[in-house]
């Protein structure tokens, strides 16, 4: 909510956009529109401001600086939208998007993994237009997201475009480069579902060994030997080879003093 001193600027600023587009407006005109709109930050209004004087023709309207202060905030037609939540389903790729969205695209997520993507579709536009209705109604924005994906490079791409069209702080995408710049990885995990503990040279001592124990629980699941178990099986073949020798060895004796 504006605090009165915002209050007055942007009933200021409403005055002198209908001017700018060749109208004027009554005090109490500026005013209510001011009301209506004093649930947005400033600075997002004085930017849909700014927008409309470039962009619209006409008279001011409250619809206008609402669709100007919609497009600031990322807020994508339905169809847009749904093609957005399709890219989130690609793990390599880092995708930008909204609350509204999401929450739209959880209500589609079983349909699309059952392979409807119609009825999909179907969901996702229906929760989308019911989600972004009732946002309009209580006069809030979309909330700016960040799906990451494993490839650094479309993430520092995706980021960057987000940030340049202001639909990202720069705060927000810093934290998301500064959070996942992480080595690369010391283990492949593909092979480790398959049974082999499989490091690179920047893996520590104390990580192989927990790989290999990973390993092995795995190893147990499917009902493979574990590399203790196969030590141990290859301790007693020893041994056993061991207690054999030494039998032979003592009959040779015997059966050599016998003579």
């Amino acid at each position: 909510m504006l605090l009165d001193h915002e209050l007055a600027r942007l009933c200021e600023l409403l005055a002198l956009t209908a001017e700018s587009m060749g109208h004027a407006v009554s005090p109490t005109a500026a005013a209510m529109m001011a009301a209506d709109l004093s649930m947005y930050p400033l600075q997002a209004l004085e930017r849909a401001l700014q927008r409309v004087r470039a962009q619209n023709t006409g008279k001011l309207t409250l619809k206008a600086v609402l669709d100007q202060l919609e497009a600031l905030a990322g807020r994508l037609a339905p169809s847009e939208a749904w093609a957005l939540a399709l890219k989130s389903a690609d793990e390599s790729a880092t995708v930008v998007w909204s609350n509204e969205i999401q929450l739209a695209h959880e209500q589609s997520r079983g349909l699309l993994a059952a392979g409807d993507k119609v009825g999909a579709r179907m969901a996702f536009i229906a929760a989308y237009e019911r989600i972004t209705t009732t946002a309009r109604e209580q006069r809030q924005l979309p909330t700016p997201l960040v799906s990451i994906g494993w490839d650094t490079a479309q993430r520092q791409e995706a980021l960057t475009q987000a940030v340049s069209a202001g639909l990202l702080p720069m705060e927000m995408a810093a934290e998301h480069l500064d959070r996942l710049s992480l080595p690369a990885p010391v283990f492949n995990p593909v092979a480790l579902l398959e049974g082999k503990a499989s490091t690179t040279s920047e893996a520590s001592p104390e990580l192989k060994a927990k790989l290999v124990q990973l390993r092995d629980f795995f190893a147990k699941r499917v009902n493979r030997f574990t590399r203790a178990q196969v030590q141990a099986r290859a301790e007693r073949m020893a041994l056993g080879r061991t207690k054999r020798a030494t039998a032979q060895a003592v009959q040779d004796y015997q059966q050599g003093g016998a003579r």
